[in-house]
């Protein structure tokens, strides 16, 4: 298991998008369903809506465990992985506050700040995956 795990996406390499299709779905799901109840004008209730954040930290959290204990090639789930999961759950700490701010009184400029986020987000995500590469 030690020789095999560190270097199978090698071997799946060229089925690259099912894994990251699932790996964006399983994280971004409780986000979604959090913005589905905004949307909808559903009132912040402490039990589903505290139930969808500790859903999405559990989440993120097995998945740092996963990037920090399998991946194990030049520490690139150290050094590279891991961080990438703190810059992940900065962004979504963003959106869920903002999201919340968005009914308050003048709550339109913070939809603007979401939009704003998400690029940024990509672009540091893209950071760690440039310095893979070198």
């Amino acid at each position: 298991m030690q020789k095999t795990l560190p270097t199978i996406h090698i071997k799946l390499s060229w089925l690259w998008y099912l894994p990251a299709l699932f790996i964006d779905c399983v994280l971004t799901y409780p986000l979604l369903r959090w913005t589905v109840r905004r949307s909808k004008g559903i009132a912040f209730d402490p039990l589903v809506d505290t139930g969808i954040i500790v859903h999405q930290m559990v989440t993120l959290a097995i998945w740092g465990a996963i990037c920090f204990l399998l991946v194990t090639k030049d520490n690139f789930g150290e050094l590279l992985l891991v961080p990438s999961i703190y810059v992940l759950a900065g962004i979504m700490f963003c959106f869920y506050t903002f999201q919340l701010l968005i009914n308050t009184r003048d709550g339109a400029k913070y939809s603007m700040w979401i939009k704003l986020i998400g690029p940024c987000g990509s672009m540091a995500l893209n950071l760690f995956k440039t310095q893979s590469k070198e």
